[in-house]
């Protein structure tokens, strides 16, 4: 039985050997692979986890893997048995990648692990919550999230290394990644900012800022800047940003566009801001800005700031802007001296925009186009704006009316900035900014005071009221006793100023806006010692029993009874005595038809006969109440008692806001002031009015940089558009089309010039003849003139500095594609870019072989005409 069981059992486990096989072949594979899958050590962990986080982090790492040994990089490497082993947390106070391995013997080395921190000192980049920027690293961290909104929490140094050794601050921001967040320094400074890059562009603290960048409250100290082109201590190229209540104080230096805050303003807003130190180019050099440009968008302003750096150029240098090309400048100053080459201001070097309520007082040198505020005027405007004549040391400067020369006594005085804001945009007084106006928001104290004499004719006395210093709009109580003999007779004012009551003796005067001198005046109230009989026609009045003041041949001022004279040595040949009185109107004594007297009759009598040997001035108060200058013709008469008819005196000078004239005379007898109607101009039948064609405007250029350019010269039936009602201002234009509109434009008397082989037949051949009869335009060759060929930027150039008869330059062109440009084409691309116009692309190419378009065309035909 035994054996039979046995031998059961082998026969079973022959038959299942192949499954056992099997099965102890899987436990192996199954073994194996854990094993092999236990030998690679855990991969790193970190605590904290990668993240942005506000402030120094202390990162922990670790690997599950018992006795395993963690390597790490901070630097962005990947890590080996070679890198830094890991002991103690690292200290992340900055911008920083951790990368990390987890090491153990007879184990594979773990998988890579990353970990990426940001840090600032709080903060996470939104504009509800920006990221904080308390140190110099961060604020260099600025750079990698350039659409982020951030605040400055501490004053940053940036004298210390690595970003005041070599070139020092790398800009933030460039043409191609320009930053567009906001930055907000809540009034913290960034000292010793120090750029040494003469070859590099775009250069400031910020190198470019694009759309919707918005810099505030930024203070840039102790500066030092060097680059090449667009270098501005805060910013090199401002392109539709806005930046306000900044400052930069420190030296700024570089190629062309230079500022002492922001190199190019290209359609962006600086408000409340100003530069201080010495700015030093080439061309567009500006103690604030260096060009502000392109009106294409509309918005590039300068507002309520300025600037007081010495400024030194070649080209285009201004106080405050250097070239103010299409740009708005209002309510700003300029204090620095200013030197250079050509178009040289005071405020602006050249100005082809607007400017408004504005001055300057710097010192101008200059060799040709030199101005006290504007050197160079190129179809700008200038409005209420002033240079001190006497700090300058020049009186002229282009700008039109608008552009005023003061002395500096002048430009001291608010009454002389017509039209300015003093109420909330400018502010005047005796001790800040050297007297000279300063904007509201600068701090100082609008209290500025202006002398004020209070006196009386010599029939009187003041008995209430100082002479002295006062605030405008103050009320001063004034009170005037008359002499033994006298009574009150008005109160007079040189100067302006209004008074309660004039003819009260007891009255409050309100001061104006500059000095004034306010009189006390009197008349007797008896005849007098004087008596006599007074001559007609062109006799004298004397009298018998003379009194009252003595005139002798050196001459003498002097003043009676309200009325001056001013008698010029030789004017009598002894001494003489002469008094005034008051005559009134006597029977049979007729004014002049619808006259009105304005004025006491007043008889001046003398005790020797004869006429003056040269003219005695005669100065009269008046009443210049209730009447309209425009509609009198106001002077001094004397009567002729021969033919009892009241004859003006000769050269009368009026001042009607004070109330006083003056004349002059040979003889003394009665005067008067006297007003007579001003004579009635007939008019001329008015010209019949020709109903003008009602001009649609295209559908397609509402809100087109050349809208205005394309309707002045639609309305002038220079160009029109397609039938269809669209103007197409982006599509390109031929060679003739372009010659058609500028012989229209230019009026061009019709010629019989150059007929070329291919202009033949063509339709714009007349306009081609003419245009090539009168210079402006010529051929490929004697025979080709290639008019439907689309004409290139460089073409177009050269036929408007033709048309326009510029002198060829041979200025180096700045454009970075100059090499582009044909040499036959340089000296007349570079004369119509020395005349502003034409300019290049704000990444300063010039693209001479692109094509023209009608938009285009049309600005560069309207600078011609």
């Amino acid at each position: 039985m035994t054996g039979n069981k046995f031998n059961g059992i082998t026969r079973f486990l022959k038959r299942k050997r192949s499954f056992c096989a099997l099965l102890l072949a899987m436990i192996f594979l199954f073994t194996t692979s854990i094993a092999a899958y236990a030998l690679q050590a855990e991969a790193p962990t970190a605590n904290p986890p990668a993240g942005t986080y506000g402030g120094t982090q202390n990162v922990e790492l670790k690997t599950e893997t018992v006795a395993a040994s963690v390597y790490y990089t901070t630097n962005g490497s990947e890590p080996t048995t070679g890198s830094t082993l890991y002991t103690n947390p690292i200290a992340v106070a900055s911008n920083m990648t951790i990368k990390a391995i987890a090491v153990k013997d007879g184990m594979e080395n773990s998988s890579v692990s990353t970990f990426e921190y940001v840090l600032f000192a709080g903060g996470s980049g939104t504009e509800t919550d920006p990221y904080q920027v308390a140190t110099a690293e961060q604020l260099n961290n600025v750079r990698n999230y350039l659409d982020k909104h951030f605040i400055q929490t501490a004053d940053i140094d940036l004298g210390v290394e690595p970003y005041n050794t070599g070139a020092g601050w790398e800009p933030i921001g460039n043409d191609l990644s320009p930053f567009t967040g906001t930055f907000d320094g809540k009034g913290n400074t960034i000292s010793k900012l120090t750029i040494n890059r003469s070859t590099t562009n775009y250069v400031g603290l910020f190198g470019f800022t694009g759309v919707e960048a918005e810099i505030k409250n930024v203070k840039l100290e102790e500066t030092n800047v060097t680059g090449s082109f667009y270098t501005g201590g805060l910013v090199g190229w401002n392109c539709n940003g806005t930046i306000t209540d900044s400052y930069a104080i420190g030296a700024v230096a570089g190629d062309y566009f230079v500022g002492g805050l922001v190199g190019v303003n290209n359609n962006g807003a600086i408000t409340n801001s100003y530069a201080t130190g010495a700015v030093a180019g080439d061309f567009a050099v500006g103690g604030l800005v260096g060009l502000n440009s392109n009106k294409q968008y509309g918005n590039e302003t300068i507002t309520d700031s300025y600037a007081s750096g010495n400024v030194t150029g070649t080209k285009s240098v201004g106080g405050l802007v250097g070239d103010n090309y299409n740009g708005a400048i209002t309510n700003s100053y300029a204090t620095g001296n200013v030197e250079g080459t050509e178009g040289v201001g005071g405020l602006v070097g050249y100005n082809g925009g607007v400017i408004t309520n504005a001055y300057a007082i710097g010192v101008v040198i200059g060799t040709s186009n030199v101005g006290g505020l504007v050197g160079n005027n190129n179809n700008g405007t200038v409005t209420a704006s002033f240079w001190d004549t006497d700090t300058s040391g020049t009186d002229s400067s282009l700008g039109g009316d608008g552009a005023i020369g003061k002395n500096t006594t002048d430009m001291n005085l608010q009454g002389n900035y017509e039209g300015w804001n003093f109420d909330k945009v400018w502010g005047i007084n005796d001790s800040d900014n050297n007297r000279y106006p300063f904007l509201r928001w600068q701090g100082y104290k609008h209290v500025q005071t202006h002398a004020l004499n209070i006196t009386a004719s010599t029939s009187g006395s003041i008995t209430t009221g100082t002479s002295g210093n006062y605030l405008a709009g103050t009320d001063i109580a004034i009170a005037a006793k008359p002499a033994s003999g006298y009574s009150f007779n008005k109160w007079t004012s040189t100067g302006g100023g209004t008074f309660a009551n004039a003819n009260n003796a007891s009255t409050t005067y309100t001061m104006p806006a500059n000095p004034a001198t306010i009189t006390a005046t009197f008349t007797p109230t008896g005849n007098g010692s004087g008596g006599g009989t007074s001559g007609g026609g062109g006799g004298s009045s004397t009298s018998t029993t003379p009194s009252g003041t003595q005139v002798t041949p050196s001459g003498r001022t002097a003043s009676q009874n309200g009325v001056t004279l001013t008698f010029p040595a030789g004017a009598v040949e002894s001494d003489i005595r002469v008094q005034v009185k008051e005559a009134g109107l006597t029977t049979g004594m007729t004014l002049p038809e619808n006259s009105q007297l304005l004025s006491r009759i007043m008889d001046i009598i003398k005790d020797k006969s004869g006429n003056f040997l040269k003219p005695v001035t005669i100065t009269l108060s008046f009443d210049n109440s209730g009447l309209n200058p425009n509609e009198y013709d106001i002077a001094i008469y004397y009567y002729d008692e021969d033919t009892g008819k009241w004859i003006a005196l000769d050269n009368i000078r009026l001042n009607f806001d004070t109330g006083t004239i003056s004349g002059d005379t040979t003889h003394f007898t009665k005067f008067a002031v006297i007003a007579t109607p001003k004579a009635i101009k007939e008019e001329k039948p008015a010209k019949p009015v020709t109903p003008q064609p009602t001009v649609n405007i295209p559908s397609d250029i509402s809100g087109h940089w050349a809208k205005d350019s394309i309707m002045k010269l639609i309305n002038a039936g220079v160009i029109s558009g397609y039938p269809d009602g669209t103007f197409k201002p982006d599509k390109t234009i031929t060679r003739a089309e372009f010659t058609v509109m500028l012989v229209k434009a230019l009026n061009l008397e019709t010629k019989v010039g150059k007929t070329f082989t291919d202009t033949i037949s063509h339709w714009a051949k007349d306009s081609i003849s003419t245009a090539a009869a009168h210079g402006i335009i010529s051929g490929y060759d004697e025979n080709t003139f290639s008019p439907d060929d689309l004409i290139t930027r460089e073409q177009a150039a050269i036929i408007i500095a033709r048309a326009a008869q510029l002198e060829t330059a041979t200025d180096e062109l700045i454009f970075t594609d100059s090499q582009a440009i044909s040499p036959w084409a340089k000296p007349g691309v570079a004369a119509a870019f020395n005349s502003r116009f034409i300019t290049g692309y704000p990444d300063n190419s010039f693209r001479p072989q692109g094509n023209t378009t009608r938009a285009e065309a049309v600005s560069l035909i309207l600078k011609v005409i």
